[in-house]
């Protein structure tokens, strides 16, 4: 804020009588500090805290809650059976269920049976080498928003299962949504 001079205003006002030099440096306010600016960090899960808790506080409403500065939604493609994806599409509802709400709820559904879920088929012995089955599948790309947080912690889970981050998403899906499995 400036402060403008001290002006003789006596002669403007001629009925007031003139305050005088001591009067108007007795008046001058002090410094003002300029205001300070002070920015939260986020709080971040207690370590040792279950996955599933973590993945479960990072589904809070986005257009409710107050955000953080460069808190924005991480957007990613998640390659996907395409039955799953059209029963996972056919469950969203705009403004209320989002396909990250209910990827999220898959895990969180099917947290203790994941390692069970995603394990690999183990190989047919027919022959002198060992040979998998494959199921014939037409993956389509689903897109899905997640705050970072939330993702970071699904990549966890996938990385300790030993499996790609499509994969657990699809796992999760199949079973919460009653699919039959892949393999």
């Amino acid at each position: 804020m400036t402060r403008l001079p001290d002006v003789d205003l006596s002669q403007t006002f001629s009925k007031r009588p003139t305050l005088g030099a001591g009067a108007a440096a007795a008046r001058k306010a002090p410094p003002v500090s300029p205001p300070v600016t002070v920015v939260a960090k986020p709080a971040e899960p207690a370590k040792g805290s279950s996955t599933a808790a973590k993945v479960g506080a990072a589904k809070s409403n986005s257009k409710t809650a107050s955000k953080p500065p460069g808190w924005q939604p991480a957007s990613t493609k998640l390659s996907i059976d395409q039955p799953v994806a059209t029963k996972l599409r056919s469950l969203v509802k705009p403004g209320e269920k989002s396909v990250a709400d209910i990827i999220l709820d898959a895990i969180e559904a099917t947290y203790d049976e994941l390692p069970a879920l995603v394990k690999k088929p183990a190989a047919s012995e027919s022959g002198k080498f060992a040979r998998r089955q494959t199921v014939p599948r037409t993956p389509v790309l689903v897109g899905a928003r997640f705050l970072p947080s939330a993702l970071n912690d699904i990549d966890e889970l996938a990385s300790q299962l030993d499996v790609k981050r499509s994969t657990l998403v699809e796992a999760a899906l199949r079973k919460h949504l009653d699919l039959p499995a892949a393999h």
